[in-house]
């Protein structure tokens, strides 16, 4: 009699360990990697991850800045802000060639165009957040450590440093200028209050301005 072969549970004595490390790499890095990149981490690997990081961080700053705000305050800036970037990127990635398949919150961001791609909620709720943990699993948890050990912001407080701050504003001001925003005001005050975003309707020139800041492309400032 024949006998077929059939699949069952794994035995849990079977279980592979360190299946994280499958190659054994992470003893290496740890011995030798770490000491000569010691301000990047393997969560922080996309440099338009540190653009949207170093922009949310300038617009929260001027809105904790003006309204007299703490640091929760600037946190749920920052947030309001990862998501516009991140709707912005989606929204215009055929026209900057954008590369959004490894952006932060891409499955709700996409289903959320999907469904309403002319009007999209920005808050720090339930239907706002991006990332079910955006706080702890978007830009701000994974790429602050690394920002911070890379000079880029400050070690106390979540501010750009004045090496950072002005390279954002010079790349900055370039973007706005382009599309008129002035000083980028408007930008702030879509993270003042829980409001909808409409990337292609009036706040058209948002979107896109934020867009092209995270064009694959490099300045040569950035470079």
């Amino acid at each position: 009699m024949t006998q077929s072969p059939f699949l069952t549970a794994l035995d849990p004595r079977r279980v592979v360990e360190g299946s994280r490390d499958p190659l054994g790499m992470q003893p290496m890095w740890s011995a030798l990697g770490r000491q000569l990149v010691g301000n990047l981490t393997t969560v922080a690997t996309s440099v338009r991850g540190f653009t949207t990081l170093l922009l949310g961080l300038e617009f929260a700053g001027r809105l904790v800045d003006t309204r007299d705000g703490d640091e929760t305050a600037r946190v749920d800036s920052f947030l309001k802000f990862e998501q516009l970037a991140a709707y912005s990127r989606y929204i215009w990635q055929a026209e900057t060639q954008d590369r959004v398949a490894g952006l932060r919150g891409i499955r709700r961001v996409s289903a959320r165009v999907y469904r309403t791609p002319d009007r999209l909620w920005i808050s720090n709720d339930r239907e706002g957040r991006i990332l079910g943990e955006q706080k702890t699993y978007g830009l701000w948890g994974l790429y602050s450590a690394s920002a911070r050990d890379s000079g880029l912001r400050e070690k106390v407080v979540a501010r750009l440093t004045p090496a950072a701050n002005e390279h954002v504003r010079d790349r900055l001001g370039a973007g706005l200028a382009t599309h008129r925003l002035r000083d980028g005001e408007s930008i702030v005050a879509l993270l003042d209050k829980d409001q909808h975003f409409e990337p292609k309707g009036k706040h058209k020139a948002i979107g896109r301005c934020l867009s092209e800041l995270h064009t694959p492309r490099f300045t040569p400032d950035e470079i």
